[in-house]
């Protein structure tokens, strides 16, 4: 799977880093802290769903998009996977052309949440500056 998705998504330009199991797959976000996770639901030693909790209480990975891949169809699991966190999910066998629509629109939506963020920290600090200027003066 890794490997497929590897040749899928290797040719829109993207760098892929890949995960042996689910332990690896947290250790590396966590140190990378990557654009977007796609996240396959069976995994050793950690399941995705596990995983996809994890990731979601780290204030450094909760705004990471994950898409889920799950080969599994059952309303029950995919309700249990977006209520872990995710943003999507992708059922196995995957569409290729559905699989790149759907991590372009997951990024570019990154996109747009990180630049919200960037003009609210922006507006807070205008906001201090204005602030500690119309403080008042003492006159000692």
């Amino acid at each position: 799977m890794r490997e497929l998705l590897q040749e899928t998504l290797s040719g829109e330009g993207y760098e892929l880093l890949t995960a042996t199991d689910g332990k690896d797959a947290l250790k590396q976000v966590l140190g990378l802290r990557p654009d977007l996770i796609l996240l396959d639901i069976r995994m050793p030693k950690l399941d995705g769903v596990t995983l996809c909790k994890a990731l979601r209480v780290y204030k450094e990975t909760q705004s990471i998009p994950i898409i889920m891949l799950t080969a599994l169809s059952s309303r029950d699991r995919l309700e249990e996977c977006m209520a872990a966190g995710a943003d999507d999910f992708v059922g196995k066998p995957f569409d290729v052309v559905e699989l790149r629509m759907r991590v372009r629109a997951m990024l570019k939506l990154k996109q747009v949440n990180d630049e919200v963020d960037r003009l609210q920290k922006y507006i807070l600090t205008l906001r201090e500056m204005r602030d500690e200027g119309s403080a008042p003066q003492s006159n000692t």
